[in-house]
């Protein structure tokens, strides 16, 4: 849930020098609000929609640099919990300028539509 970021991306936000974006993405199925897939991703699966994101976006990144004759602009990415671990798969993958690792969250991945299913040797649980 992407709400819960929201204030600590705006504090970042204002820090950064004029010029600088911010574009935050959730796990698929991560946002309540929005439709998931019916049966959850796994991590490999995850990873591979953070590859096809980071991708679109260096491709845009790039064009755009081409496009105006500027220098092609860094991108650099920040993951959370097992965000910190899909940014260092990304990173091997993907030429990104820095990528930060923050630190781990537990209560909040229980609030997500991801948190309340669980698979276990292919048995379905529910939390709620």
């Amino acid at each position: 849930m992407l709400d819960y970021y929201t204030p600590f991306l705006e504090l970042l936000r204002s820090q950064l020098p004029e010029g600088h974006g911010i574009l935050c993405t959730s796990h698929v199925g991560g946002d309540p609000r929005l439709p998931g897939p019916a049966t959850p991703l796994d991590l490999t699966e995850h990873l591979e929609t953070k590859i096809e994101t980071v991708q679109a976006l260096r491709a845009a990144l790039n064009a755009w640099a081409q496009e105006k004759c500027a220098p092609t602009p860094k991108l650099t990415l920040m993951g959370h919990s097992v965000g910190g671990w899909l940014v260092t798969e990304v990173m091997r993958q993907i030429d990104v300028d820095a990528g930060y690792l923050l630190f781990p969250t537990l209560g909040w991945i229980a609030n997500s539509p991801n948190g309340w299913k669980l698979w276990v040797n292919g048995t379905r649980y529910m939390y709620r």
